[in-house]
């Protein structure tokens, strides 16, 4: 995860010829791999973009996030459970990286849509449980973070992320985004393999106004002179 950090964090500082850096952020609805008394947990993203046009119409959009995954576990209340707590928020806060590859088409007007999807990584920081009471009050509690059964979760995520949005001009973008996590993070044995389903609603604004990363439409005349394209805006970008 650190040669993962380590890498990405020189793009942002470059830039590039046509890319762009920015700031993430926005909604995240996240749920466990299985169900049985789990509901969706509402929680956030926030952090840094990067987008930059490949070839054709592929954009290249890699982002290193804060992101708060887990649920909202329900407990089974039997007769006679004297169990003061009405429900868990179990909140885990990862440093996560994804690179989602986008395609797309321009919709006119400096719009772009975007479809696509792409691995990501995520390194659990923090692991905290809050327990709603049924009397209003409630207390906050630290999950173990480790790789044996002595931990309560593994410190890592691995999975795919898939995405699609709309890109206006060429400082403002809005994607939703489903993560589909592979990797068991439940460090017990024991227990059912636990997994992280994450949708997120993410605004982005890019500081760089510059192409974008747009391909240029422009073409060679017969004469060996450059055609005016109007707009200048090609598929590849914003």
């Amino acid at each position: 995860m650190k040669k993962a950090i380590a890498a990405f964090l020189p793009l942002l500082l470059a830039g590039g010829a046509g890319a762009q850096v920015g700031l993430s952020g926005g909604l995240n609805i996240a749920k466990y791999s299985y169900v049985s008394d789990r509901g969706p947990l509402m929680s956030f993203n926030a952090g840094l973009v990067y987008r930059k046009a490949l070839r054709g119409t592929m954009v290249w959009q890699p982002a290193l996030t804060w992101s708060v995954k887990g649920a909202t576990v329900y407990p089974a209340i039997p007769i006679g459970s004297t169990n003061p707590n009405e429900k868990y928020l179990n909140r885990l806060g990862f440093v996560q990286l994804a690179a989602p590859f986008y395609g797309g088409s321009s919709l006119g007007d400096g719009f772009r849509f975007d479809i696509g999807a792409g691995p990501y990584v995520g390194y659990l920081v923090q692991a905290k449980q809050t327990q709603k009471r049924y009397d209003g009050s409630e207390a906050d509690v630290s999950f173990r973070v480790g790789g044996k059964d002595a931990a309560d979760f593994t410190p890592f995520d691995a999975g795919l992320q898939f995405g699609t949005g709309f890109v206006m001009g060429s400082r403002l973008g809005f994607h939703v985004l489903y993560d589909l996590g592979l990797k068991n993070v439940n460090a017990s044995s024991n227990q059912p393999a636990l997994k992280m389903r994450t949708w997120s609603l993410n605004f982005s604004y890019y500081f760089r106004g510059g192409n974008g990363g747009r391909k240029s439409s422009g073409g060679r005349a017969s004469g060996g002179k450059r055609k005016n394209s109007g707009s200048g805006k090609g598929l590849g970008g914003f």
